[in-house]
């Protein structure tokens, strides 16, 4: 079974941006226990001149949420992935892609050993061989 997942990075090495402070996502495809990467996901949505994204601070960190440019509109650019995986997912961003059955990962590692978590974790739940019970 072949998925997305999107990754929030600057430095295509390491997962190191928010959610929402991210001006674009790379997007992988995952078989089995593989994954390669397949392309790059600008972020479109203007952010209003005081805002600067997550770094600013996430609401304060009360996990709110950024507050600056339409989540919706970002949440969108990601929804056929399975996954999103940033450093830090606000309460806001996380109900949205939650609401469209994408899993949320808040990790602060190198993509590759991020993705590789995530896509055993995946690949175990997606094999898992159910035992019914006989009587």
């Amino acid at each position: 079974m072949s998925y997305k997942i999107a990754v929030a990075t600057s430095d295509n090495l390491n997962v190191n941006q928010h959610f929402g402070g991210a001006d674009s996502f790379k997007i992988y495809s995952a078989e089995n226990l593989d994954f390669q990467l397949l392309e790059e996901r600008k972020v479109t949505v203007a952010k209003s001149e005081n805002q600067q994204g997550c770094q600013g601070g996430c609401q304060g960190g009360n996990g709110g949420g950024c507050s600056g440019g339409s989540m919706t509109e970002t949440v969108g650019l990601v929804a056929d992935c399975r996954a999103v995986v940033a450093t830090k997912i606000g309460r806001n961003a996380r109900q949205q892609l939650e609401a469209k059955a994408i899993s949320v990962f808040d990790v602060e590692l190198p993509i590759d050993e991020a993705l590789s978590k995530i896509v055993g974790y995946y690949y175990k739940i997606d094999n898992r061989k159910f035992k019914l019970k006989t009587e």
